[in-house]
């Protein structure tokens, strides 16, 4: 009896491939979001913190000179966050397009997989059908046998059984 080959298994090795590349890259691309939401919530913080300072200064002494500078300091941030937030928003659409890549290579490769498996029961029930052709074909071998052997043990006896 022959092994199961599957006819499209290097098709089925390159699509899980493709499916563990495109996952690697996804894990990129979430680790590059995560920096850069890491990175916006230090910004953010450190806004906050120039805010403390200014509201400080302006309570306690009024000086002019620390709060231009420290108004100053605050805008860079600010701008500093919208920028980041700007990464942040190309980093998500690079994510879902990663992410929709990833659900397009599972798809095919879990097509081929429920392919390989019905060409395999194909296969079992196959073997199955040859292996009951052959028992059939044995007893019919065996009563021949039997029967040819009974007719001449009857011829040489002369006695019918």
């Amino acid at each position: 009896m022959r092994k199961f080959q599957f006819r499209l298994q290097a098709l089925h090795d390159t699509a899980y491939q493709r499916e563990r590349s495109v996952r690697h890259d996804l894990v990129r691309a979430e680790g590059i979001e995560t920096r850069i939401r890491a990175q916006l919530d230090a910004m953010t913080r450190t806004a906050a913190d120039w805010e403390s300072r200014i509201r400080d200064n302006q309570r306690n002494s009024m000086n002019v000179k620390a709060l231009k500078e420290q108004l100053g300091a605050l805008g860079l941030i600010q701008r500093q966050i919208l920028k980041q937030h700007q990464s942040l928003k190309q980093a998500q659409k690079a994510t879902e397009k990663v992410r929709a890549q990833l659900s397009s290579a599972a798809r095919k490769r879990k097509s081929l997989e429920r392919l390989r498996e019905r060409m395999y029961d194909e296969y079992k029930e196959e073997c199955a059908a040859r292996q009951v052709k052959l028992a059939d074909e044995m007893a019919s071998v065996r009563a021949a046998t039997h029967r040819a052997n009974r007719t001449r043990d009857d011829a040489i006896t002369g006695v019918s059984q």
